[in-house]
């Protein structure tokens, strides 16, 4: 009897430890893993106002005990949460998409749509409340009484902050979404991008940029004819910011010369930014999995119609339509670019030794 009590304390001595590490030990040590090969965006080496729209605005707002304490209480909850989330709309995807021509990208059934329309909007809230948007601050601006209702724009055109932009587009407007090709054969990742009609693409050469470019405005022109595809989403900046700025839009959104729908986002924050415009991914998504809450402010503004100059000009109709939602959202135009990220990035990488000796 006493050797059973002992072999009993024993597994429960072990059981503790377990506990301890997988829940306390390891999301403090992930968090700090995350948190250790950083830059330090005050670095003397490097001139971040040459850079403003992708430098970070949080730096030194940062709180390791805080992150520590969300890393405990928080992080392996809701990965358990978002893993059986994403689980389940993949099953219910595959069930519903049975027998479904990938590779043609028809429209789907009306009975289709609405299942896949309806479980995507309740996945991805469920999501964003696991990310921490327990409220999402929503305005819409109205236009005037002959304004087009915002369904019936194809396009829908947004700044871009962060991955978790495009799960609130999944849950305000069960958008789709321009993806490389490639993705479509990807398991689980690509069976969600078919069940939201993405539009797959090539980028690899001019001519696939070109017919990349084709199939993006047949797919607007598809959705203005009122075939059954959901409304496309297009980051027309064509990368991510701090969320203070608005780069020089892309011709994508308005090469068709159709009316297009501006939605601004914004994140405010106290701590961590949930901005993507300088860290890593899995950082990004580590630190605001262990914030206790996040905020997300979106604003709705009537249909933009373009006149017929601007069908003419699309370069014209794209600053018009950038300039219009700097405007309304009180956001900094910039004329940065792609191309002055990577160049970020790299001053970045090659001071951070200097900094560190």
């Amino acid at each position: 009897s006493t050797q059973r009590y002992m072999g009993t304390d024993s597994a429960l001595k072990m059981f503790g430890v377990f506990v301890v590490i997988v829940f306390v030990v390891g999301p403090i040590a992930l968090v700090e893993k995350m948190l250790r090969n950083l830059p330090d965006w005050h670095s003397k080496h490097v001139d971040h106002d040459s850079f403003a729209p992708f430098k970070r605005i949080d730096a030194g707002k940062w709180s390791r005990p805080r992150l520590y304490l969300g890393a405990v209480l928080l992080l392996p909850f809701r990965l358990v949460v978002i893993l059986c989330v994403l689980i389940g709309y993949v099953a219910l995807s595959s069930v519903v998409l049975f027998g479904y021509d990938r590779q043609s990208m028809a429209p789907l059934r009306p009975c289709q749509l609405r299942i896949l329309k309806y479980s995507a909007k309740a996945a991805s809230r469920l999501l964003l409340f696991c990310f921490g948007f327990v409220w999402i601050n929503k305005r819409r601006v109205g236009g005037n009484l002959d304004a087009l209702p915002p369904s019936t724009a194809p396009i829908i055109v947004s700044n871009h902050i962060s991955w978790l932009d495009i799960l609130y587009m999944i849950h305000a407007y069960y958008a789709s979404f321009v993806a490389k090709g490639s993705v479509r054969n990807i398991p689980f990742i690509g069976t969600i991008a078919v069940a939201f009609q993405s539009v797959f693409v090539n980028r690899l050469s001019n001519s696939d940029r070109k017919s990349a470019a084709d199939v993006v405005r047949q797919r607007q022109l598809d959705i203005w004819n009122r075939q059954n595809y959901p409304q496309l989403v297009i980051f027309a900046e064509g990368t991510t910011t701090n969320g203070l700025y608005l780069l020089p839009f892309k011709r994508g959104p308005f090469m068709a010369g159709l009316p297009v729908l501006p939605v601004v986002l914004k994140y405010p924050f106290s701590s961590f930014n949930v901005a993507l415009e300088s860290i890593p991914f899995e950082v990004s998504l580590v630190l605001t999995l262990c914030q206790f809450y996040n905020n997300l402010e979106t604003t709705e503004l009537p249909v933009y119609v373009p006149s017929d100059e601007e069908k003419s000009n699309w370069s014209l109709y794209a600053e018009n339509v950038r300039k219009y939602m700097a405007a309304a959202g009180g956001l900094k135009l910039s004329e940065c670019s792609y191309e002055d990220k990577l160049k970020y990035f790299e001053t970045i990488k090659r001071h951070l030794q200097i900094d560190r000796t």
